[in-house]
């Protein structure tokens, strides 16, 4: 696991101001398996009848820092797969996932964010 200390390599200030106003919680991730392997992510979550995550990760190899944002929405008891699951376990976990590009403004990704959670997720049918 890294540890970062004080110095945190992401802004976690970037959209927590849009995302809490509407019940979204910030979580400190110091080993996300995200896609450019294990680092620091900054995960927003939400939970109404459903949980809905937007993640913030970096690779931190790439000079330029840029941040790379993923909204996901999961089933309500998904909690643990979005902060600590890995790719596949995600991938197979989620409802729907879309990805925004390092320039995308926070006031976009904080609509795309809404309008996930007043998505209403068709029930899973048992066969």
């Amino acid at each position: 696991m890294t540890i970062w200390g004080t110095q945190f390599p992401l802004n976690p200030d970037r959209l927590s101001p849009w995302l809490t106003t509407c019940g979204f919680t910030r979580h400190l991730v110091n080993d996300y398996p995200g896609a450019f392997g294990r680092g620091p992510a900054v995960v927003h979550i939400a939970r109404p009848s459903h949980l809905v995550a937007v993640t913030e990760t970096a690779d931190i190899s790439d000079q330029a820092g840029q941040v790379h944002t993923e909204l996901s929405a999961y089933s309500s008891e998904a909690r643990r797969i979005a902060l600590l699951g890995g790719p596949v376990e995600q991938s197979h976990a989620q409802i729907f996932s879309g990805s925004f590009g390092s320039n995308t403004p926070p006031v976009v990704i904080h609509a795309a964010a809404v309008a996930a959670l007043i998505l209403r997720p068709r029930p899973t049918i048992a066969r």
